[in-house]
């Protein structure tokens, strides 16, 4: 009964825009600045999933240094479905909100075959 009750607030669903070589598990970074996202990187050991708006070609250096990518606006040929392909990562696209739904710091587990994004913390 509980886990019933604790899904829809945990899973996320949205546009599978790169399978990547499977799903990755982050910690969350939330933002819709590239140069904090980049400083923010510089600081975190641990895999990083980057959850933003929307990316442009000014995200791109940032890509290899992500596990996954989760935006709120795009499809399957938007600058971060493409750049996530390139790179090997899981993304996920067009989440309504999801820079509200999802926290810093959380860690999300991101399948980019299927579309689902799940806040497991």
């Amino acid at each position: 009964e509980e886990a019933a009750t604790a899904t829809p607030a945990t899973r996320l669903e949205g546009i599978a825009a790169s399978a990547g070589s499977g799903p990755a598990e982050g910690i969350a970074v939330v933002t819709n600045d590239p140069l904090d996202a980049g400083r923010r990187l510089l600081e975190m050991d641990e895999p990083v999933v980057l959850v933003t708006r929307l990316t442009d070609p000014a995200w791109s250096g940032l890509f290899r240094r992500l596990s996954a990518v989760v935006t709120e606006l795009g499809g399957v040929i938007s600058h971060a479905a493409i750049v996530a392909r390139e790179n090997g990562l899981p993304a996920v696209v067009g989440i309504p909100e999801v820079t509200r739904r999802i926290r810093d710091g959380q860690r999300l587990r991101v399948d980019g075959a299927t579309g689902i994004v799940e806040i497991l913390e």
